[in-house]
Formats: structure tokens, C-alpha cells, sequence
């Protein structure tokens, strides 16, 4: 990852532990967080949460106890001990942009190959998918539930099993970084997920209609609007 993404992400998990601070009052020889709860709270994977505490506890500025969860040093400032460890736990983060520059490369792909092998029965899911996303009760679960759904059945529809299993790696990946929480702090989210639910209606379309390189395109703008305010989103947290 190149040093400007690093800062970046470094920001904004810097943010939510000097949140953390405050709300916990967090002392030399507190005991911070659990990992489990520490994933929760920055919104990245608990393995890199688990090296970024093993690398503090090295280097002396966390001690962990047996059965009864990890310290900040009596000797050591709470702020740095956290400064030192958001810094251990952006180093092993994916970039939300290195993400979507990625779904740009393999989801278009996908768009336009399910257009081109769509039967019946294929269009017939992704129609009941997005009757799905109309009658949604709007809340952030239901609607993760649906774009996964859909993404994953135009992937699916494309014939390709090397596509269909890269797209379960995204998102593997957008369930182990900050992803979810950038994506509650973008700008006017209900109008962003009511165009988001156009677009996908648009791809469906075209995917239905088999036209392939229509299908790609709209994709493609869908992409890249999800990546325009990632990275809005993302520059806004080191004003």
C-alpha cells in the first residue's frame, strides 16, 4: 500500500481510538478493550487487531495478562500507547480504494459476461432480487443483505467460476477492514442508496437484455460513484 493511502487510513482509526479514550477515560494501567471489541469499534478484521496488540505488547507499551485481557503500561501515556498501535493496525489494512479499484477490474467484467450467457432463469433471480431491494425495510442490514446478493448473482451469472470466487473475496475483504463505517459516513446516504438502487435496476436491464457492453458500462458508473465518495469520505478525515 503506498504511504498516502497508509495516512489516510491511519487517520481515521486514529480518530475512533481518541474517541475511544475519551469515552473510556483510559488511564496508565487500564485495561483496554478486547480484541473482539476493538475490531467492532475501528471496523477492521480482529487478526490484524491481534498483531497490532502482539507488536505493542513487544515493544513494551502494552503488557498482556493471562485470562484477564491486555494493559497500558503504568509507565506509558495512553495516547501513545493507542497512537502506536493505530500505526500497527493501518500497516495491515487494504485500502476501501484499493477495493474498489479492484470490483471496478473484476465486476464489470462479470456484468458483461452475465449479459452475454443470462436464460430465464438467471434474469428471473436478479428481477426477484431487486423486488427485494424495493420492499426492503431501508435499515443498513437489510440493505448490505441485497447488494451482496445481487453482486453475487451477476458473478454467478457470468459462468465463470474464477470471477464468482473473486467476487467472494471482496467480500471477505470489505467484512475485514473500515468499509461499514466509511460507508455510514457518506453524504446524503439516503439519496446516495436510492441512485445505487437505480443503478442496479439499470444493470439488470441490460444484463437482461444481453447487452454486454451496456451492462459493463453501468456497472462501471455504479463502481465508480461507490469509489467517488470512498475517497471523499476517506480525504474529509484528514481536514
Amino acid at each position: 500500500m503506498d504511504t498516502g493511502k497508509t495516512q489516510k487510513i491511519y487517520s481515521i482509526i486514529m480518530t475512533r481510538l481518541d474517541q475511544l479514550i475519551k469515552e473510556q477515560n483510559l488511564q496508565p494501567g487500564d485495561r483496554i478493550p478486547s480484541e473482539r471489541d476493538l475490531a467492532t469499534q475501528l471496523s477492521v478484521s480482529r487478526a490484524s487487531v491481534h498483531q497490532a496488540i502482539a507488536a505493542q505488547v513487544a515493544k513494551g507499551l502494552l503488557e498482556s495478562r493471562q485470562g484477564d485481557g491486555t494493559y497500558i503500561r503504568r509507565t506509558e501515556e495512553p495516547g501513545r500507547t493507542l497512537q502506536q498501535l493505530g500505526e500497527s493496525i493501518a500497516r495491515e489494512q487494504i485500502s476501501p480504494i484499493d477495493i474498489d479499484e479492484a470490483r471496478l477490474l473484476i465486476e464489470c467484467e462479470s456484468a458483461r459476461l452475465c449479459a452475454l450467457k443470462a436464460d430465464a432463469k438467471t434474469c428471473e433471480k436478479l428481477k426477484s432480487l431487486l423486488e427485494r431491494h424495493r420492499i426492503a425495510t431501508g435499515t443498513d442490514t437489510s440493505l448490505e443483505v441485497m447488494n451482496h446478493d445481487l453482486h453475487q448473482a451477476i458473478a454467478e451469472g457470468s459462468g465463470n467460476r474464477a470471477l464468482e470466487k473473486l467476487q467472494n473475496c471482496i467480500w471477505e475483504m470489505l467484512a475485514g477492514n473500515m468499509w461499514q463505517y466509511l460507508k455510514k459516513s457518506v453524504n446524503n446516504r439516503i439519496e446516495t442508496v436510492r441512485l445505487h438502487l437505480d443503478q442496479h435496476e439499470e444493470i439488470v436491464a441490460a444484463i437482461c437484455e444481453h447487452d454486454s457492453e451496456k451492462a459493463a458500462r453501468k456497472m462501471r458508473e455504479h463502481l465508480t460513484n461507490i469509489k467517488e465518495n470512498m475517497s471523499e469520505v476517506m480525504d474529509s478525515y484528514q481536514k
